[in-house]
């Protein structure tokens, strides 16, 4: 289904019928990093802090240009005064190995550093792997850059336990998301039931292993009343944990968890190739409803 709405005629047919427009205008804040900051700025007036993104997957072709953008938008956020973390997502693992995609990485890091907020990394799930995983470590422990490095992990993957316990003790934000802007990887939940049952399996090892904050990236209201459940019992504090939702998709739920004190970042995706997210965006927010 995921390949069908994401080919051309698909995309036509949208357009044609201006659904693509509305959906854009909905979930995405637009082609530019100055969209994204005025927005973020319109949710500090909410008392609702904001991550942003450039949707187009940071790669050889395109690094000069998203080093720029992003430094841009860090200094504007600077001047703002603005608490708004940053997210990067990489084609590859293996890309964060190359030289020169690694100093991309390094010079997004050290503006994210100057504008005092976090860079969270995001992979395809399926193409994380040790040696990305130690790319991650070493950036978190060049001097200064302590808790200002992140990165996103699916507790659909069994090897998510795995890497919990590798970085218990890196100063490295951990990231927990229900869902995947790049790609479609699940290996072993099957059901929204399932998932949610091993998202909280998940949440609990890291509560256990790890020291830094963790994050939830979900737009389900019943994993995140399931999260809350437990984050009660275990009596953590507010300040441990923040929640991460998307733009546009459940704004009640954004809405609500701050009004009861949680911590909450909105997602905010911006650039020229922001479809094929759209698309997965709606598919998400469809299952987690089941």
């Amino acid at each position: 289904m995921l390949r069908l709405l994401e080919s051309s005629a698909a995309r036509q047919v949208l357009r044609r019928y201006m659904c693509g427009d509305r959906l854009t205008r909905q979930y995405s804040v637009g082609p530019r990093f100055a969209e994204a900051v005025e927005t973020a700025e319109q949710l500090r007036r909410r008392n609702v802090s904001a991550m942003i993104g450039q949707m187009s997957p940071l790669s050889a072709n395109n690094r000069d240009m998203q080093v720029s953008e992003y430094s841009q938008a860090l200094a504007a956020m600077s001047s703002l005064n603005l608490n708004c973390a940053i997210v990067t997502f990489l084609a590859s693992s293996e890309s964060l190995m190359a030289r020169p995609m690694r100093e991309a990485v390094e010079s997004i890091l050290y503006e994210a550093v100057r504008a005092g907020t976090v860079l969270f990394i995001d992979m395809p799930a399926d193409r994380i792997t040790n040696p990305s995983i130690e790319c991650l470590t070493r950036l978190s422990r060049t001097p200064g850059c302590a808790g200002h490095v992140g990165v996103t992990l699916y507790p659909d993957l069994y090897r998510t336990h795995y890497d919990l316990q590798r970085l218990a003790e890196e100063p490295i934000l951990v990231r927990l998301s229900t869902h995947q802007y790049l790609e479609a990887v699940r290996e072993i939940s099957t059901s929204p039931k399932e998932a949610r049952a091993n998202f909280m399996d998940v949440v609990a090892h890291a509560f256990n292993c790890c020291e830094s904050p963790i994050a939830f990236q979900t737009n389900d209201s019943r994993l995140v009343g399931d999260i809350i459940r437990y984050l009660k019992k275990k009596a953590i504090p507010a300040g441990a944990c923040e929640f991460h939702v998307t733009l546009g998709i459940r704004p009640e739920l954004e809405e609500q968890l701050a009004k009861d004190g949680w911590r909450v970042r909105v997602f905010l995706p911006f650039g020229d190739s922001v479809y094929s997210y759209l698309i997965r965006a709606f598919l998400h927010n469809f299952g987690s409803a089941v």
